[in-house]
């Protein structure tokens, strides 16, 4: 007998093609019930694990934004290197805050903050997001991903590329419509039916911090190149180098549209790709593509 969900993965699989491969995947999900409205690849949305990357730097800055005394408009300098750590961009960024930083990816800015905030409220954090276990959705073989037991550099950790750090699209898409609907983390589901919370991102000041970030980033910072703001989805990018073949790298996307009042979020994973901007782009193409839609 074939189920519902069979029926529902292979409506999902029916929808018109992408700029996405074989072993990418990508989904959107309605950020008040928590189903997935749209999915490239739906199984690997759950069964794929990898580092997050700048991604986790959502995380992060949520972390730092709960820790008590940490002034989110202080200004940190990026030089493009200091010392044996060096940023994407090799003229550096200049000044930084926390805002610029996320929405300009600034690697120098958050091995900085691994200085100040420590590890354990970073990975306490990504608990909260639901990171570390499975979100109990019902695709087939869904993976939990993992956290580290133990923390050997926190500045890697703060770049999401720690060892030990695994996370799947599935809870990246889960995370990301948290940030779109005031915190709420709901459960992924395939088909209608009602939601179901899997906890409560309490700090609406954090999360609307992180959500003005990401459209900055949008607008000015990662996402500006692939005019990510003029198709009204706000996000951001990462990249993860693969380790066997160094220049190659998974590329991620987490965003949310509309900007003003979100009603879908939107994961990307494009697997030993050419980064986040790839990914990006791939975004830029579904939100394009569902606006069509009249839901």
């Amino acid at each position: 007998m074939i189920s519902a969900v069979h029926i529902a993965l292979a409506l999902l699989a029916a929808e018109p093609p992408l700029p996405l491969g074989e072993r990418d995947t990508a989904g959107v999900m309605d950020v008040e019930t928590g189903q997935i409205v749209w999915a490239h690849n739906p199984r690997l949305l759950a069964q794929t694990e990898a580092m997050p990357g700048s991604i986790f730097k959502v995380v992060a800055a949520y972390a730092a934004l709960l820790t008590p005394g940490f002034d989110p408009h202080a200004r940190f300098t990026c030089q493009g290197s200091r010392g044996a750590d060096k940023c994407w961009r090799p003229e550096g960024h200049g000044p930084m805050n926390l805002a610029k930083a996320l929405a300009y990816s600034c690697n120098l800015y958050f091995r900085d903050l691994a200085e100040r905030i420590s590890p354990e409220d970073v990975l306490s954090a990504a608990r909260r997001f639901g990171l570390g276990h499975s979100t109990g959705s019902d695709l087939p073989r869904e993976a939990a991903g993992s956290l580290p037991t133990v923390v050997h550099d926190p500045r890697l950790l703060f770049t999401g590329q720690a060892e030990g750090l695994l996370v799947t699209p599935l809870q990246v898409l889960s995370l990301t419509a948290a940030l779109g609907n005031g915190g709420l983390l709901l459960q992924p589901h395939l088909g209608a039916g009602d939601p179901e919370s899997r906890g409560l991102l309490e700090n609406m000041p954090a999360l609307r911090f992180v959500r003005d970030a990401l459209e900055e980033a949008s607008r000015f910072g990662t996402g500006a190149e692939r005019n990510l703001s003029e198709v009204d989805l706000l996000g951001k990018t990462g990249t993860v180098a693969w380790r066997e073949v160094a220049w190659r790298t998974h590329g991620w996307f987490l965003g949310l549209w509309p900007k003003a009042r979100p009603r879908r979020a939107l994961v990307v994973f494009v697997h030993l790709g050419r980064g986040g901007g790839e990914a990006a782009l791939a975004a830029r193409a579904i939100a394009v593509e569902l606006a069509r839609s009249p839901n």
